[in-house]
């Protein structure tokens, strides 16, 4: 497959997953651990390693930490916010309703 095409396919599939994505509690999208996923130890979140991420409700919250929705979650975007609640494991972050 070439590059173009897998670009597409995941430009297309990102599209259908955002129209089908139910909203995060920003207090759920702040308290997930992005260390658990920082397979590369570098502090942001690359888009293979959201990819990566198994646990539907974790992957939902970390993609909320995107604020320049560029599909990374940078090492600004992964810092503790000073009113969020303490990183949990990612098992512990509640189920989107």
């Amino acid at each position: 497959m070439n590059k173009f095409l897998a670009l597409a396919l995941f430009i297309t599939a990102g599209a259908v997953m955002a129209e089908d994505a139910k909203p995060v509690a920003a207090p759920a999208a702040a308290a997930v651990d992005v260390k658990a996923f920082d397979t590369d130890k570098n502090g942001a979140l690359s888009k293979d390693e959201i990819a990566a991420i198994k646990d539907e409700a974790a992957k939902v919250a970390v993609v909320a930490l995107d604020a320049d929705m560029n599909g990374e979650v940078s090492v600004e975007e992964a810092a503790p916010k000073k009113d969020a609640p303490a990183n949990v494991p990612a098992a512990n972050v509640p189920a989107a309703k």
